[in-house]
């Protein structure tokens, strides 16, 4: 007879059976949790969700408010100033007077550098006032002046192209008189350098490279040549520029390329005495194949200084 009950030998031989529980730890809870609140999000934004992507589109951005782009036709100096930033104008106000330095003979110049100066003395940092006051010197014939303005502005501004086109207007006009004309030329055509630095299609460095040789009597290399016939292309409203493209051309026999340059020349209404040698050239280089040079008395025009805006 035993000394146990039957149940209780029955419980300790199955003690081993029965559901097994697993315990999992608290983070793989939280991780869980998170992986399902992610995808839940994530499928929430892609049923409802916007996104933006990038579009080229033709067209043109205008405030919300009106507004209205007011240009100068052409450059000048800001002799007075009417408004103020934030005023309400009417149509017919006046904003600003811009006295124009353009074609302005040597009593005119300076009458308007006297008025330059007083404005770059209340503005003295302003790098377009500086700019300003440089081209107001060279045009009244002050050239260290001009290039004094220019450096001040260019040191404010290192990429104002105004100042570095007047301070290499003023070196060239004084290395026309230098002794040491190399030096002076090669010292002159910093500036463009920079200013092709800037704008590497920039007409007046093009140039004013062909004529950093041709102005002290050196004949133009190549690459000054291909420069000036750049220039011309870029800048085809120059008609002095044409004309002394022609003439280059001409020096070099290819007078077929030189009559394309002539021809605008040639219909221009106002061209004057460059308009009427222009068709001479044309009718005697219609008659001269490229290659045969011309008589040398037929190459005596003076095509001045090319006038090319910034």
């Amino acid at each position: 007879m035993s000394l146990f009950r039957t149940e209780e030998l029955e419980q300790h031989s199955n003690r081993l059976h029965g559901e097994v529980v697993l315990s999992q730890p608290l983070s793989t809870k939280l991780f869980a949790g998170a992986l399902f609140g992610i995808v839940a999000i994530a499928a929430v934004w892609v049923s409802i969700g916007t996104y933006a992507r990038i579009e080229t589109v033709p067209g043109m951005l205008v405030t919300s408010v009106s507004s209205a782009k007011v240009v100068a036709l052409q450059p000048g100096l800001v002799s007075e100033l009417s408004v103020h930033e934030g005023q309400l104008v009417r149509k017919g106000d006046r904003l600003l007077v811009i006295r124009s330095q353009r074609g302005v003979n040597a009593e005119e110049a300076a009458e308007i550098v006297i008025e330059a100066r007083d404005i770059a003395l209340r503005h003295p940092q302003d790098p377009g006032v500086l700019a300003a006051l440089a081209e107001a010197e060279f045009d009244a014939g002050n050239d260290a002046e001009a290039i004094s303005a220019a450096d001040r502005a260019i040191t404010l501004d290192p990429a104002n192209k105004n100042a570095l086109i007047q301070k290499g207007y003023a070196l060239f006009r004084q290395a026309d008189k230098s002794d040491d004309r190399i030096s002076a030329y090669a010292a002159a055509m910093k500036p463009f350098e920079a200013l092709n630095a800037l704008e590497n299609d920039h007409p007046l460095p093009l140039i004013y490279d062909f004529r950093s040789y041709a102005e002290r009597g050196a004949l133009p290399p190549p690459n000054a040549r291909a420069a000036l016939a750049r220039a011309a292309e870029l800048a085809p409203f120059d008609l002095g520029l044409q004309l002394r493209t022609a003439m280059m051309l001409i020096t070099e026999r290819k007078h077929s390329e030189a009559r394309f340059f002539l021809a605008p020349i040639a219909a221009s209404p106002h061209g004057g005495r460059a308009a009427e040698k222009a068709r001479q050239l044309l009718d005697l280089l219609a008659k001269t194949p490229d290659g045969e040079p011309l008589e040398r008395t037929t190459l005596a025009v003076d095509v001045g200084t090319p006038d090319v805006s910034d």
